[in-house]
């Protein structure tokens, strides 16, 4: 193999492939046979061998990654694990199939990856930590179930991975028991014992899980009402926002504005059509809100900001038009946006007075 001749073809297709300039320029000067290659750069030797088939395999003198290279990307290399690192061997095993597989003297973190992703790998967990035992059974559906030994988090890991897995919750930690209990729904429903919010989160997942809102936070009781339409509804206790929050999700709540924010209110009266309509109290800003949003709320534009008065305007077809008193913006954009307004650019700056001319011409040719 020494003496195997670099020849002006096997040179062509280095460069058809882009090979390295300099290399091709030193193989150019004379003819070279794989030796003096060799001599010259291991480097070059490797990729001639990788990418161009007609060079013979020779990885007598390669460093270990070299030799792995070589092996995984020509299928027609010969296998030979001897003398490779821990890492490249797990690279021949995993990117060539026909690689016998030998596992000793790994690291436990090399020998699950080559369980894992070579099927035709024998599984052995003995000696593995808990971690790379639960990856084992998790990743391969072939592996034995085994929790002996394992902690909560990883019980539960299995459990809720594996649906073959039996079940069984003894020694779990609330949230671990809950995790199995949402993520499993031939698991049996059992709240004894378990913290509020990991309570909270079954009823919210688990439609078959009966609702008992006892102890639960303010959060967590929200959270229930909202995903459960079969969860009774009791505001007692809830901040505004979160009463707010049901009577809106829920139309079958009641509604009770008392005490409610004067914000609070105005969402409830926006967002549900069966809410009797009370501004008293309200700021300007969410009046006029409830005004544009509720085509049944009497328009009143007593006390509303320019802004705000022109919000209604703009918005609610059967608000009675009066520019006095709006700044030359809203002015304008009343102007602009209804077509039944008479055009007043008293008081207008150029430009304002430019928008409502153009929203004028624009009203014209519509109607034409």
């Amino acid at each position: 193999m020494n003496d195997f001749k670099i020849t002006k073809k096997l040179i062509q297709k280095a460069k058809d492939k882009n090979a390295c300039q300099d290399g091709i320029k030193w193989l150019e000067k004379k003819e070279r046979t794989w030796l003096e290659l060799k001599s010259k750069s291991y480097e070059w030797a490797v990729w001639g061998m990788t990418f161009i088939k007609d060079i013979p395999i020779d990885l007598t003198g390669f460093s270990s990654g070299n030799r792995a290279e070589v092996m995984i990307r020509r299928p027609d290399c010969p296998i030979d694990l001897t003398g490779l690192d821990s890492e490249d061997r797990v690279k021949v095993m995993l990117k060539r199939d026909d690689c016998p597989i030998d596992l000793t003297g790994l690291d436990q973190e090399y020998r699950i990856e080559v369980m894992i992703h070579r099927p035709d790998c024998q599984i052995d967990l003995t000696g593995l930590d808990q971690e790379y035992r639960i990856e084992v059974m998790i990743e391969r559906p072939d592996c034995s179930v085994d929790l002996k030994g394992l902690d909560s988090v990883s019980r539960a890991l299995v459990m809720v991975s594996r649906s073959d897995c039996p079940i069984d919750l003894t020694g779990l930690s609330s949230d671990d028991r809950a995790l199995v209990m949402v993520s499993r729904s031939d698991c049996p429903i059992d709240l004894t014992g378990l913290w509020p919010e990991d309570r909270a989160n079954v009823m919210d997942k688990r439609s078959d899980c009966p609702i008992d809102l006892t102890g639960l936070d303010p959060l967590d009781r929200v959270r229930v009402m909202l995903k459960r339409d079969d969860c009774p509804i009791d505001l007692t206790g809830l901040d505004s926002w979160d009463r707010a929050k049901v009577m809106i999700h829920r139309p079958d709540c009641p509604i009770d504005l008392d005490n409610l924010s004067q914000e609070d209110r105005a969402r409830v009266m926006i967002r549900r059509p069966d809410c009797p309509i009370d501004l008293t109290g309200l700021n300007s800003y969410d009046r006029a809100w409830v005004m544009v949003a509720r085509p049944d709320c009497p328009i009143d534009l007593t006390g509303l900001s320019s802004d705000d008065r022109a919000r209604v305007m703009i918005y609610r077809p059967d608000c009675p038009i009066d520019l006095r008193g709006l700044d030359p913006v809203g002015h304008s954009f009343v102007m602009v946006n209804r077509p039944d307004c008479p055009i007043d650019i008293t008081g207008l700056s150029p430009i304002d007075c430019g928008k409502a001319i153009e929203g004028g011409e624009e009203r014209k040719n519509k109607k034409e």
